[in-house]
């Protein structure tokens, strides 16, 4: 988020530009069916200061041929962490009063990851590991643009400061050409990488603060190359004006959440935001001036960054504040009470501090309070955490569920599969033998972490059905025919060890029996994927392996489970139970594809999970699922006879 000050030398065109790319974002996560590209306000802000950014230290060099990091700094310190360390502090209060424990558990380390400016890291940790990764939503996630800003803040002036460095000991070496010819380099390469990241990993390159360093540069280059004063900008063609509004409003108006971004897609909105820029301070009749001077625009400019700030949070606790879902109504009193809390921000926190008292004091002065503050609202988050941390134990005490509420994971790390598995993203290939070692039946088990979700019945059926089992998994790889693969299935690499799973059986002596499950929310339901997924066990089967056990994917509770059955305990199985028909959406793709295969047996354990119309989390005393995907296992044990059952006799 770029910022502004005062209306004191503030361009109209750029608070016009801030205003578009607000509104487009809070609708956007209002009603994200109703402007399904409005995130791209984001990168349209990140436009915005590198272009201001980068001038004001360029003119500042070209005044005085030097950087001066401490004013710098203190001044970027005095705009941004008094509104964002209040809303922080106040989210963080507000999040632990209106949740529950477990909830604010889940999401205080983004409240410390937003004060340090380095939540878009947080994130990309979340979504690295798929299994924390519940799709919570945070009342902090917003922060992630304003720690990418932030860090472009801190390092840029660095940046600058080496070119300058650079010009002094060579002297035959241009400033201008030099900084314009780092920042190509950085545009290149970022926007390069930005590709390659969004294709490769996909969920991690939306909050790299690499995979958006480009875009930066973009308004950073505009600063440098174009004519600063006054009659150069007055006279350019406001054709520049037009052609950037048309491809902001394109990409505002024609993307979804499914476009690969920001990769090079990104380029359109950015773009457009450079030359609107660039011919936004045309004097053409032709420049609409009477709308960007509205002084609705032009209010909804200065208070972007406030409102940015406090958008978020109050979407996000509103459910929880009212105890249900939001209504549309709900939904333009979010939108209303933002705006104000964003006036009354800008109005009594940011500008008396930009402009007050405070901003007198020495810039070393500046900055230490700032450290302190945030030091401060650290000790505040860690606090709050250690405290719902009790109450969270002494919950999970009180009730007595199994496994503890507190503990869910308990027991899968030691038996479900050790570092028997390859990652997500991994492109290696291993097995491991598991079960009897002696037994005479020979399992394999294969697939990602819904097959080893079964791992704990189905190791102690191997011993006592005297099977040697032979685990091969990677996670979040659904087992298909490499040559048949389909389209966007998951990560790029579960291609290769898919081909590698079957060049591996082929060398390998036949199974009597191969047992498998798949993920839902990897297969989503694809008609394609359940077509490969029997081309490879037509192939298995016909190879020799005997048997081929499916087990239908598992049934998928609420993604707040856990506060659901915090906050009704005994009631938890009929309050925090979902639909029958929510539970198997998406829908499982394989067992119809493969139901009229010679050798293949379907286990469907469905009516084991749910009733003729729910599917709770908790049954009797035990809790059913572990994160938003897979069951505890716990559950699995107690399922181990219903699993048993399903079997062919012949290996039992």
């Amino acid at each position: 988020m770029s910022k502004s000050g005062q209306n004191h030398g503030v361009r109209a065109d750029i608070q016009a530009l801030r205003a578009l790319a607000i509104a487009s974002v809070l609708v956007f996560h209002v009603w994200p069916n109703q402007l399904s590209g409005g995130y791209v306000g984001v990168d349209i802000f990140f436009v915005i200061s590198g272009y201001l950014i980068t001038g004001q230290l360029w003119r500042q060099e070209q005044r005085t041929g030097k950087v001066d990091f401490k004013d710098f700094w203190a001044r970027r310190a005095r705009r941004l962490l008094p509104a964002s360390l209040l809303a922080i502090l106040l989210t963080t209060l507000a999040t632990y009063f209106l949740t529950t424990p477990s909830w604010f558990l889940k999401v205080r380390g983004e409240g410390i990851g937003a004060t340090l400016y380095a939540q878009n890291w947080v994130l990309i940790g979340k979504v690295t590991n798929y299994l924390t990764d519940d799709g919570t939503k945070s009342p902090f996630q917003h922060f992630w643009s304003l720690s990418v800003e932030e860090q472009y803040y801190i390092f840029w002036p660095i940046v600058l400061f080496l070119a300058l460095l650079a010009v002094r000991y060579i002297p035959r070496l241009n400033n201008r050409v030099l900084l314009l010819t780092v920042l190509w380099v950085i545009l290149i390469g970022s926007l390069a990488y930005s590709i390659w990241m969004t294709y490769d990993q996909p969920q991690n390159a939306y909050f790299n603060t690499f995979t958006r360093a480009w875009e930066f540069a973009a308004g950073a280059l505009l600063a440098v190359a174009s004519k600063s004063d006054t009659e150069s900008a007055a006279r350019r063609s406001p054709i520049w004006f037009w052609a950037g509004t048309a491809l902001m409003l394109y990409a505002i108006f024609t993307y979804t959440e499914a476009t690969p971004f920001p990769s090079w897609y990104a380029g359109i909105p950015v773009l457009g935001a450079v030359l609107a820029l660039h011919g936004g301070q045309s004097e053409s009749r032709l420049i609409p001036r009477w709308w960007l001077g509205f002084r609705p625009v032009q209010f909804v400019g200065d208070i972007s960054y406030s409102l940015y700030l406090w958008h978020w949070p109050v979407l996000i606790l509103a459910p929880w504040l009212l105890r249900r879902a939001t209504t549309v109504w709900d939904e333009l009193a979010v939108v209303a009470i933002s705006v104000l809390l964003g006036w009354l921000s800008k109005r009594f926190v940011e500008d008396p501090v930009r402009f007050g008292p405070l901003s007198r004091l020495k810039n070393g002065r500046q900055l230490m309070s700032a450290g302190l503050a945030m030091v401060l609202l650290i000790g505040i988050s860690t606090g709050a955490g250690a405290a719902a941390d009790t109450e969270f134990k002494n919950i999970s005490k009180t009730f007595q569920l199994q496994p503890p509420l507190n503990n869910l994971s308990k027991g899968v790390t030691a038996r479900e599969s050790s570092d028997c598995k390859i990652s997500r993203e991994g492109t290696g290939f291993k097995t491991c033998q598991k079960g009897d070692p002696n037994g005479s039946i020979r399992v394999a088990l294969i697939g990602d972490s819904h097959t080893r979700q079964w791992f704990v019945p189905i190791d102690d059926l191997a011993f006592k059905h005297h099977w040697n089992v032979t685990m091969i998994s990677k996670s979040a790889c659904t087992l298909v025919d490499p040559a048949v693969y389909p389209v966007n299935l998951t990560h790029r690499s579960c291609k290769g060890w898919n081909q590698q799973l079957e060049d591996y059986l082929a060398g390998q002596p036949a199974f009597d029996l191969i047992i498998n499950s798949n993920s839902t929310l990897v297969t989503q339901g694809r008609a394609d994927v359940g077509a490969a997924f029997a081309s490879m066990v037509k192939k298995l089967t016909d190879n020799g392996h005997t048997k081929f056990f499916l087990i239908h994917d598992t049934p998928k509770p609420d993604p707040n489970f856990v506060p659901c059955i915090e906050m009704w305990m005994k009631q938890a199985g009929v309050k925090c139970a979902v639909s029958r028909e929510q539970g198997l959406t998406p829908s499982d793709p394989m067992p119809g594809a493969v139901a009229a295969l010679p050798n293949v047996v379907v286990a469907d354990l469905t009516d084991s999970f749910c009733d003729s119309k729910t599917c709770p989390p908790v049954v009797g005393n035990i809790v059913v699922y572990r994160d938003n995907s897979h069951i505890t296992s716990t559950w699995a044990k107690h399922l181990e006879p219903v699993l048993e059952a399903s079997i062919p006799a012949e290996f039992k």
